[in-house]
Parts: structure tokens; sequence; C-alpha cells
């Protein structure tokens, strides 16, 4: 008998990440998990019954960073899109995140609609930060935009340059506090 703790679901998930981006989409597979969890079979679907389980649970467990941080901000204007641009930017696990959102909708395009609820939800949030919701929306979309570059490596900026970014996104939102 397993036991359910944290724990062993984010090994599980880990190994399921580690799985998709090392072998590829079509080499996905509930054995294959198991086995760079350490598991039996029975062992994984003791914490996820199904390949689409495990799938929702990567999800699930990719954007947890997103929400924890956009939850964490506080009703300060401009807090929440703040928050945002610090959970988007490309840095450490960040790339290994995105690979991972990006496989799993691969494997099942069921998932795209799971990703969407999650983007509806943080687009809502920094809509209603207090502050002007155009301008949050354009630095969503930019941090997007930037983390996508980040995953696909698409001509990213160099340190001075992505400094220099943070930077101006921090000033508009500063700039529609102010106003």
């Amino acid at each position: 008998m397993h036991k359910e703790t944290p724990a062993v679901r984010d090994g599980i998930l880990t190994a399921a990440a580690t799985a998709l981006i090392r072998d590829g989409v079509e080499a996905f597979t509930i054995s294959r998990v198991a086995a760079e969890a350490g598991l039996s079979v029975g062992g994984l679907r003791y914490h996820f019954a199904s390949k689409q389980a495990l799938l929702e649970g990567l999800i699930d467990h990719a954007v947890g960073g997103f929400d924890q941080a956009l939850e964490r901000a506080g009703d300060t204007p401009g807090a929440r899109t703040r928050a945002y641009i610090a959970a988007a930017l490309p840095g450490e696990g960040s790339g290994r995140i995105a690979a991972a959102l990006v496989a799993t909708v691969a494997v099942d395009t069921s998932m795209l609609a799971i990703l969407r609820r999650h983007f509806e939800r943080w687009q809502s949030m920094i809509e209603d930060d207090g502050i002007d919701p155009t301008t949050s929306t354009m630095i969503r979309l930019t941090m997007d935009g930037w983390w996508l570059a980040a995953f696909a490596d698409l001509a990213q900026p160099d340190a001075a340059t992505a400094a220099e970014l943070k930077s101006r996104l921090t000033r508009l939102i500063d700039e529609a506090t102010d106003a």
C-alpha cells in the first residue's frame, strides 16, 4: 500500500515532466512515468488513476507557482501585475515548467482547455488589480511572450536588456498607480 503524500505526488509529477521532456510526447506512458518515479504502475495509479489525471495533475503542478504568486500579492494597486512579472520571468526552472506545459498539451489537446481556464483566471485577477486593465493586460501579454521565447529559445534578451525590460514594465505599473 502506498501513502498518499504531497511529496510522493510531487515526485510523480517531477518524473512525468522529466519523462515527457526527455523522451517526447510519443513515448509518454504511465509505465514510463512509473519507472522514472521508481514506482510500480499500480503505485502510480494509486495517485493518478489515468493518464488524463496525470496530465491534469502536471498542468496544475506547473501553474501552481503562478497561482501562489498572485494570491500572495495582496490588494495594493498593481501588486498582482508585479507578481505576474516576477512569476513569468525566465529563470530557475521556468523553462522546464514551460516545456512541461507545452508537452502536456501536445500529448492531449483537451489539456489546452484546462490551461485556458488558468490564463483566463489570471487575466481576471490582473484586470482587477487597481490599475488600468489595458496596462495590466499589455504587461501580461508581454510576459507570456517572454516566457514562450525562453521556452523555445527564441532570441531571448541578454541580461542587461532583460533588466531594462523589467524596469520599464515596472515603471508602467508605477505610472498606472499614480494616475
